[in-house]
């Protein structure tokens, strides 16, 4: 199947709710295609960002294997995308309209944050994390975070299609 579909997914960007998003193994898949995509994450789900980083890796030495993963202690764990987006300051939202509604535009704030995915320890790119706080919530009000990586900005927000979620993209 996958050979098949390589030329139409070549061009192709995927969107899904926390159900597909929170599959690494289908996001590694995605990454490895080259695949744009945006996917729902559950607000649990770990990231390393700012000052929740792993222990910094130990100098290569000359005998044993190369380390491959990240190594977590007390100190050093990841944090919950909700409880990030509880940690950022209201500036880091923006207002962003993204089309007509039935009877006014539909309209929310969101941010975006550089993070890595925290699964299993392994070292992760750096992806875009997008959460929608609508103004006057005491939270984020939707199910899923929006993690994106590497789209642009502009395609981050229109891409989310009025579906709105924090979400994890591509």
């Amino acid at each position: 199947m996958q050979q098949h579909c390589k030329p139409v997914l070549r061009a192709a960007r995927c969107w899904g709710d926390a159900a597909y998003g929170d599959d690494t193994a289908l996001r590694d898949w995605l990454r490895a295609q080259n695949l744009t995509y945006a996917l729902g994450i559950s607000p649990g789900t770990r990231v390393w960002w700012g000052e929740h980083q792993p222990v910094a890796a130990p100098a290569a030495g000359k005998r044993g294997k190369t380390k491959n993963h990240l190594t977590r202690d007390a100190q050093h764990q990841p944090i919950s995308v909700l409880d990030l987006a509880r940690k950022l300051a209201p500036q880091r939202f923006r207002n962003v309209t993204w089309r007509q509604g039935m009877s006014e535009p539909l309209r929310s704030r969101f941010a975006r944050i550089r993070v890595r995915a925290a699964h299993r320890d392994s070292p992760r790119e750096e992806e875009w994390l997008v959460i929608e706080w609508p103004k006057g919530e005491a939270e984020p009000t939707r199910p899923d975070p929006l993690l994106a990586l590497d789209a642009p900005e502009g395609d981050v927000f229109r891409g989310t299609g009025g579906q709105h979620q924090s979400t994890l993209a591509h």
